[in-house]
């Protein structure tokens, strides 16, 4: 017989048959009973000239005038109201120990008045600023600059108007380097040359 036959034969046994309720020792629900004491025993135990007639919510201290070493679990007893245990709450967490930050949030600090920088740092970075721009600014090779230099006889600048086949050559490794930086250019179509 398989896992699931059997399975299927149990389910199927457990529908038919009445549900069982289990067993109910009384002597745990009477040690359990015995346990747990009695609200008007709790409250009687709080709440200092306790008056099982009235209501609790007449008998508590107002929770506004609590301090930190007040006792707060006389408002958390059943039957104290709603309102009056929110009251309750709202002022334990206000006051004592409760309201103490651990100083571990990290936004705890006020970011909104930035202290002044060393003046050595200021120069620092300003300095590596200057470093920066002149490196822009400034061709660091002198070779990468197009001469301005004429030659000065008319047949030397024949010769430097014809081309050569290594100038043909570096004049197309420029132009597609070109496309390759800014293949997206919206002046120039796709697949034009330049």
């Amino acid at each position: 017989m398989s896992f699931m036959q059997r399975w299927s034969r149990r389910k199927h046994e457990s529908a038919h048959q009445a549900p069982q309720e289990p067993a109910v020792d009384e002597t745990e629900s009477d040690e359990a009973a015995e346990t747990a004491p009695e609200p008007s025993t709790r409250a009687a135990a709080l709440i200092p000239g306790y008056d099982p007639e009235r209501p609790l919510d007449e008998q508590l201290p107002d929770p506004d005038a609590l301090g930190a070493g007040d006792d707060f679990r006389a408002f958390l007893l059943p039957g104290v109201g709603d309102m009056l245990k929110r009251r309750a709450l709202r002022r334990m967490f206000k006051v004592g120990n409760y309201n103490v930050r651990d100083g571990l949030d990290d936004y705890d600090d006020d970011y909104s008045q930035l202290t002044q920088m060393a003046p050595e740092t200021g120069e620092r970075m300003r300095q590596w600023l200057r470093q920066e721009r002149d490196k822009v600014l400034s061709p660091d090779d002198p070779a990468s600059e197009p001469s301005t230099v004429q030659p000065a006889d008319p047949a030397a600048e024949d010769d430097a108007n014809a081309t050569s086949p290594e100038d043909v050559a570096q004049t197309e490794r420029s132009t597609l380097a070109d496309e390759e930086k800014a293949p997206n250019d919206p002046l120039r179509p796709p697949g034009a040359s330049t």
